[in-house]
C-alpha cells in the first residue's frame, strides 16, 4: 500500500516510525492494523501521563482499595492452582496459600501457562497455539536525569525518533544484534510537562529494541560490560542529533 501510493523514502519513514510501538516492520505488517493505529495517532493524538506511568499505577491502586480490595506488595506469585480446568488460587513466594476463582497475570503468556501453572493442567489448545508464535522485542533504556532543562539542550518535542537509516529492514534487524543501533526513540518529558522536574532539570528516556536471544548469549561475568558498552552506543547515536545531551546527565539508569 505504500509503495502503490508514496514514492519519497523520508516521507514513508515519517509515516512508519511508529512501527516500533507495534513491534514488526512495515513489511510484516498487516494494513489495517497499522493504519487504525496511525490514524489514532494522528485524531486523537498521544499523550504522556502527568507524574509519569507510575501515577497511572497510583490511581489503579487507589481505586482499587476504594473498592474494598486487599492489596500485598513484595509478594511474588510463585504457582497459579488448576484444578479440573478452573482457578483454585495462588501460591505466593514465601508458600502462602491465596484462594481465589479468577487470577489476571502481568506476566508474560509464556510464562503463565509454562512455568506458573502445572502442564497438566493447560489446556491442550493452549499449548499448540505457542508452536505458531514467536517471542516478540524487549526494549533496551536509558532512564537519564539531565541538569538542564529541554530548551537549553536543543530538544523542543517531548518524542523524537532517531534514524540513521530510512531502512525499516535494517532498524528491524537492528535489534537483533548487540551492534550499534541504527535508530532510538528519545522521549524528554519536561518537553511537553515543563513542571515534570524541578525548575532547571529533566528527565528523559532514550530506547530502542533489543531481542532476549542477543542477551542470552551473553555469560553472566560479561553482562555489566556489555550492557554498558551498549549503553554507550545508544548515547552515541543521541549525540548526532542532540550533541549537548551527554554533558548534562546527572543521573542515568541502564534497564
Amino acid at each position: 500500500v505504500l509503495d502503490a501510493h508514496i514514492s519519497d523514502p523520508l516521507l514513508k519513514m515519517a509515516i512508519c516510525s511508529y512501527w516500533s510501538y507495534v513491534g514488526l516492520p512495515p513489511s510484516r505488517l498487516p494494513f489495517l492494523d497499522y493504519a487504525m493505529y496511525l490514524f489514532t495517532f494522528i485524531e486523537q493524538k498521544p499523550f504522556h501521563f502527568k507524574g509519569g506511568s507510575q501515577s497511572l499505577s497510583s490511581a489503579l491502586l487507589d481505586s482499587y482499595l476504594e473498592a474494598g480490595g486487599h492489596v500485598r506488595f513484595q509478594c511474588a506469585a510463585k504457582k497459579i492452582l488448576v484444578t479440573k480446568g478452573k482457578v483454585q488460587g495462588v501460591v505466593t513466594q514465601d508458600g502462602s496459600e491465596i484462594r481465589t476463582h479468577q487470577v489476571i497475570s502481568n506476566c508474560s503468556t509464556l510464562v503463565t501457562y509454562l512455568e506458573m501453572i502445572d502442564r497438566a493442567a493447560v489446556p491442550a489448545e493452549m499449548l499448540q497455539s505457542f508452536s505458531s508464535r514467536t517471542i516478540g522485542p524487549s526494549i533496551f533504556s536509558l532512564y537519564m536525569g539531565f541538569d538542564r532543562e529541554p530548551k537549553d539542550m536543543g530538544v523542543t518535542e517531548a518524542t523524537n525518533f532517531i534514524c540513521l537509516t530510512d531502512d525499516f529492514e535494517r532498524q528491524y534487524r537492528s535489534g537483533r544484534s548487540l551492534a550499534k543501533p541504527v535508530w532510538a526513540l528519545y522521549s524528554n518529558y519536561d518537553a511537553i510537562a515543563p513542571d515534570f522536574s524541578s525548575p532547571g532539570t529533566s528527565q528523559a528516556a532514550l530506547l530502542t529494541t533489543q531481542y532476549v536471544d542477543n542477551w542470552l548469549s551473553v555469560s553472566p561475568h560479561e553482562y555489566s560490560e556489555t550492557k554498558c558498552a551498549f549503553a554507550g552506543h545508544l548515547l552515541n547515536l543521541l549525540d548526532q542529533i542532540y550533541p549537548d545531551c551527554r554533558g548534562h546527565i546527572e543521573e542515568m539508569e541502564i534497564a
